[in-house]
């Protein structure tokens, strides 16, 4: 897609018959690839045409199969990262004339130097019929532009109170005010966030007859001297 939209901008004839036959290639050599891709594109609320429906219906396409985990998983990676590059009308439009081209090929419509079969020969050269994905250490997410993002209000909270998102000036100036915990606070947080809590030097608790237990003085040990 990326060679084709260089190359129509610099207005070349022979480099578009080029991009063509590249694509041609690439969708008889994975067609499972290009059908997941136009799924996932389908999911983004493009490519609904019924033209494309009659496309994935043809043989090449609804009949093709993967029987390498490996290949499976880099397709799936590819259609998660590349999926907008092949979002714009243009270049969808381009995929379906080619796609269409390619299936006109498989069912003896068209003439080309080579049959969709040559095409996966070559393909399970590369990636044989195996259940073991070698790239399974390559996480989809990870290539995803999608990202898990925390809540609002639980981002920054951290060790700086409950429901705070971050320091106010004061705090990160250094200045902290005062602030006491009770008992029921102590019971209700989350230990581990409570326990961070009561190590900051400005967080007082309270026992349980209401006094309030606070750190030494600073100044304390300085008079004992």
């Amino acid at each position: 897609a990326k060679h084709r939209i260089e190359m129509d901008a610099e207005s070349s004839l022979h480099t578009g018959e080029k991009s063509d036959e590249m694509l041609l290639q690439a969708v008889m050599l994975h067609p499972v690839t290009m059908k997941m891709l136009v799924e996932k594109l389908q999911e983004k609320g493009v490519a609904r045409e019924a033209k494309w429906q009659e496309i994935l219906r043809r043989p090449l396409f609804k009949e093709a199969c993967l029987d390498s985990a490996s290949l499976e998983h880099l397709s799936r990676i590819f259609v998660e990262r590349q999926h907008l590059m092949w979002k714009p009308e243009e270049i969808l439009l381009w995929l379906r004339t080619v796609a269409d081209r390619a299936a006109n090929i498989e069912e003896g419509k068209e003439e080309s130097g080579f049959c969709a079969a040559d095409w996966q020969v070559v393909c399970a050269e590369f990636f044989p019929p195996s259940s073991v994905n070698s790239y399974q250490h390559l996480h989809l997410g990870d290539f995803s532009d999608n990202r898990a993002l925390l809540p609002q209000e639980d981002q920054g909270a951290g060790i700086f109170g409950m429901g705070e998102q971050v320091p106010d000036n004061n705090q990160a100036a250094g200045v902290h005010p005062l602030e006491m915990l009770n008992q029921e606070d102590l019971e209700e947080g989350s230990p581990l966030l409570m326990l961070l809590r009561t190590l900051l030097p400005w967080v007082h608790v309270a026992d349980e007859v209401g006094n309030q237990r606070s750190p030494p003085d600073a100044g304390s040990g300085e008079a004992g001297r």
